[in-house]
């Protein structure tokens, strides 16, 4: 039964749009409506930029504004002119030769619109020209209204409910009256969008086996998809009705795909039809990799565009439950005795693939998919419960009262996920094909990337391919909004900078492709003492005198002082307490004379937990730099991996391998600066498995005049919280630091903030809340005078990729070469921003890293800020080659990934243990309470050097 009511609706409400369809968070899509640049019909030449920091150069007349349904509906939508197989049109005139986008000539950003970081003041124009194209494919704005409706069934608590009553409204005849055939679109949460007004408000009735469902539609605004043209063109800002609007055709591209193809995530659909690989452990055999495409509307300079890329899908091929968790074993099917015995590792580790995977029983195949959570402790035939006459009765007694006796009764039971505590035979499970609900296991990480990379032109092509299997032109929601795609990717201008010159002791170095040799280090240090010890065991090859001669003459060669004397070297086995080996080769070594200053242990391939406790105790508890090598890679040897263990054992000594050309870095070297790196890390646990674990905080900051040596600061903090909550304490112990390596030094009175990991929807709360905190860390330190702060957001979790147009513009591998840099056509219409691909590709398809500018109180120019950025991925201690993010932020990463060796191993603070079934919110703060009162602080000897290389 349906009931339909409303009436006509004749204004809008100025209600707020919910901007859910471009945002992004740090575990999950892409970044949100950050879009390129516009072009303008100014003047050829270049000039008639504003100064820095003041107000824009004049630009095309301000077009009047629409706010929200005050102009009609438009002269019609539009188009671009037919096209091939999934109906998206033929490619327009193009804009440029070639289909080149021509480069903007002029900043026409409208005096009013205010950005929400630093408003762009120019574009970029040093460098050598290069052709790309971007996948990007440009995207007509419809014309016609957006009528935008909020709430929809209190009584359906999750989204696949809500979606399913959705569907079943879409095909109610009053439904269809109201909207004139037009279905509309709906998110899966509380926004309905349709290009047909329905009314202020509208009510059906749903009738399933179980219950009656209220559904309910209330109009809050009708949005002109004009305004979107306006931000695009510089001439408005991002504000509410932007987001909504962007968000309404995000939900259109996805709502024919979510019927057509099943398994999808937030912005990925993947198709077993395009590609499909297993894994070559047999014990996954139940999991597959499917190709799969990502797609997200966006709005950039002059245009909006969607971004497609490939993406990968771990998929649950679906089955009998049991026959899942004897392939996880790698049992015989018939073996089903096996689950019965499982010891208590085997009972874990098969939790931990089943955990948060669907399923139904095969008594009701097609109710509504439950979740695992765990697997009973008890049997079938053990596990009791309370009828609703209070008598106990276990669950193989209740199957056989039914008449469907157990197979198989001393098999455990699931339990699955939610507030009741029903319990199911596994023989009545049945998974259900979908993705994998969570991160993969570290054993299936090589197999997925082997799947994902693919090189540049093999990624454009299957992106190509992917935009058939799309089929847009078959959409009937994109026609309803009046939605047309171009099939041809974006074709632009873009610029390669020149890389920096790097100085030695003695010597310079111009990188070439990316890399470059390494000299005698800018600032040698000593090794006074060293040990090592072989906990690897009797390793095939391994030879240890041959390793350390290699290591002391790679050292030696780059102008490192080394003692005469041999190490102590101490063999014990890989089962030994790593401590207690290392204290016994310390005490030898000072009998003969000092003590050491480096420890090098030789640990198994498989040595993660001998690893966390070796860094432990050097870091935390000696204050001596200690220096792992994996067994097969010591054995192998060789000049180049003696090199690189080289590089490391400088830099933890205290050591400058390779400072930039002054010339080449006036900015860093003709004053005092202060460049800082930070980075936020949360657990990788999901769902409950995350409750009680803290996220970790790393702030990074030079202590040398050229910006080239650092020291790390750690914090554990609040579970999930991406702003770092003791920035200020964690700058002014840095500052301390600085201040301590420059006795003497006039101050700094700029400040380089490079953070990471940010979404765009969190820029204006670290304009409020980070920013100041270093200010304030600055004022206390004694910083009297004012500092000048540039803050930077460099991110890599973003799907633009970089494809040189011509073959012969590209590097080895076919990427982009490094120092490639866009500033335009996919940038943000208003804000300061670039794209910047810094290193060489070694496999794959390369990433740049994404930059926006949020305050820039130095008045950087485009090119002195790119630069800059680009220069300082070549300061990066442990490598020859210019890294993907400035080096400060992949210091920020490397303190991160170090926190876990922060708490004591012989503790109960293992960040790769499973977490306690079933915690509450109060056990869960007092277990975050208890992690952060555990995290360790550093050795003062540990503080003060790079010891995260």
């Amino acid at each position: 039964m349906s009931q339909y009511s409303g009436s006509s609706r004749g204004g809008s409400r100025g209600g707020r749009g919910r901007g859910g369809g471009d945002t992004r968070g740090r575990g999950g899509g892409p970044p949100s409506g950050r879009g390129t640049a516009f072009q303008t019909a100014g003047p050829a030449g270049r000039g008639g930029a504003p100064s820095r920091g003041g107000p824009p150069a004049a630009g095309p007349p301000q077009q009047q504004q629409f706010p929200g349904a005050d102009r009609g509906r438009g002269r019609g939508r539009g188009g671009f002119p037919p096209g091939p197989r999934g109906g998206a049109p033929a490619q327009s005139t193009p804009s440029g030769p070639s289909g080149v986008q021509p480069t903007p000539t002029q900043v026409a950003i409208a005096p009013h619109v205010k950005a929400l970081g630093v408003k762009r003041p120019a574009f970029g124009t040093r460098g050598n020209s290069i052709l790309l194209d971007i996948n990007a494919f440009e995207t007509k704005i419809p014309e016609g209204l957006i009528y935008h409706y909020t709430e929809f069934s209190p009584q359906a608590g999750s989204k696949p409910l809500k979606m399913e009553l959705f569907r079943k409204v879409q095909a109610l005849p009053e439904f269809l009256q109201a909207s004139h055939g037009k279905k509309g679109v709906y998110d899966s949460d509380n926004q309905f969008f349709s290009t047909v007004s329905l009314g202020d408000n509208c009510q059906f009735q749903l009738q399933d086996r179980r219950k009656t469902y209220s559904v309910r539609l209330t109009q809050v605004a009708t949005i002109n998809p004009q305004i979107l043209v306006e931000y695009v063109q510089g001439q408005r800002e991002r504000e509410d009705h932007v987001t909504t609007v962007l968000t309404a055709f995000n939900v259109a591209i996805r709502m024919g795909l979510m019927e057509k193809f099943p398994l999808y995530n937030r912005n990925s659909f993947f198709i077993r039809e395009a590609e499909v690989r297993g894994f070559k452990d047999r014990k996954y055999d139940g999991l597959e990799m499917w190709r799969g495409f990502f797609q997200s509307i966006r709005p950039v300079m002059g245009k909006m565009i969607i971004n497609i890329d490939v993406s990968t899908g771990v998929v649950v091929k679906g089955g009998p439950l049991i026959a899942m968790a004897l392939q996880f074993f790698k049992q015989p099917v018939n073996n089903v005795q096996f689950l019965a015995n499982l010891n208590p590792r085997d009972k874990t580790a098969l939790e931990r693939f089943l955990r948060g995977v669907k399923f139904v029983t095969n008594d009701a195949p097609d109710a509504r998919p439950s979740s695992i959570k765990n697997l009973t402790s008890a049997s079938a035939e053990q596990y009791k419960f309370k009828k609703d006459d209070g008598k106990e009765i276990s669950i193989a007694q209740y199957n056989q009262q039914k008449g469907t006796p157990l197979r198989y009764p001393k098999l455990p039971c699931v339990e699955k996920i939610g507030m009741s505590k029903a319990v199911y035979p596994m023989e009545h499970c049945i998974v259900r094909a979908q993705l994998l609900p969570k991160q993969v296991e570290s054993d299936q990480i090589n197999d997925v990337l082997g799947f994902s990379t693919m090189k540049p032109h093999i990624r454009l092509q299957r992106i190509r391919e992917g935009f058939q299997f799309l089929e847009y032109g078959q959409n009937e929601y994109l026609r309803d909004f009046g939605i047309s795609i171009d099939p041809n990717p974006l074709r632009v201008q873009a610029r390669v900078l020149h890389p920096p010159e790097l100085q030695y002791s003695g010597k310079f170095e111009r990188p070439q492709g990316g890399s470059w040799r390494t000299g005698k280090f800018f600032a040698a240090k000593e090794v006074k003492g060293w040990v090592i010890v072989n906990l690897s065991g009797n390793y095939p090859g391994l030879d240890v005198p041959r390793i350390a001669q290699d290591i002391r003459q790679s050292c030696t060669t780059q102008g490192m002082k080394w003692t005469n004397n041999p190490p102590i070297s101490f063999a014990r086995n890989p089962m030994s307490d790593p401590e207690v080996a290392i204290k016994e080769a310390l005490a030898e070594h000072r009998k003969k004379g000092g003590d050491a200053n480096l420890i090098i242990v030789i640990i198994p391939d498989e040595g993660k937990d001998l690893y966390y406790r070796i860094k432990h105790f050097g870091d935390v508890k000696l204050g001596i730099a200690t220096q792992c090598l994996k067994a097969s890679k010591c054995a192998k040897g060789g000049r180049d991996y003696s090199t690189n263990v080289s590089l490391k054992i400088n830099a933890k000594l205290g050591g400058t391998n390779v400072v930039l050309k002054p010339t080449d870095a006036k900015f860093l070297s003709e004053q005092p600066v202060l460049i800082l790196g930070a980075d936020v890390m949360h657990s990788r646990a999901m769902g409950d498995e995350g409750l009680g674990r803290p996220s970790f905080a790393a702030v990074t900051g030079n202590i040398d005049m050229p910006g080239c040596r650092y020291v790390g600061v750690g914090r554990a903090q609040q579970t999930r919280q991406e702003m770092i909550q003791d920035l200020e304490g964690m700058v002014m112990q840095i500052i301390a630091e600085y201040k301590k390596a420059n006795p003497g030094r006039r101050p700094f009175t700029s400040v380089l903030y490079f953070r990471d990991g940010v979404a765009e929807n969190q820029f204006k709360t670290v304009i409020e809340d980070e920013l100041p905190k270093i200010r304030s860390a600055c004022a206390k330190s004694g910083i009297k005078t004012g500092i000048k702060l540039t803050c930077l957001i460099v991110g890599k979790r973003h799907h633009f990729r970089l494809f040189p147009a011509d073959a012969s513009s590209a590097d080895r591998t076919g990427n982009a070469p490094p120092g490639t840099v866009l500033d335009s056509v996919i940038t943000s219409p208003v804000d300061f921003d670039f794209y910047l691909q810094p290193h060489a590709g070694l496999l794959g398809t390369s990433r740049p890293v994404h930059c926006n500018v949020l305050v820039d109180d130095n008045l950087f120019t485009p090119d002195d800020l790119q630069q800059l950025t680009f220069n300082l991925c070549h300061v990066y201690a442990r490598s020859t080659r210019s890294v993907s993010l400035p080096a400060p932020v992949y210091y920020a990463h490397l303190v991160c990934s170090r926190a876990n060796h922060r708490y004591d191993p012989k503790g109960n603070f293992s960040l790769d243990a499973p977490a306690q079934r079933s915690m509450g919110k109060e056990d869960a703060e007092r277990r975050l309470q208890e992690f952060i009162k555990a995290f360790m602080p550093l050795h003062p000897n540990t503080q003060s050097v790079m010891y995260f290389q």
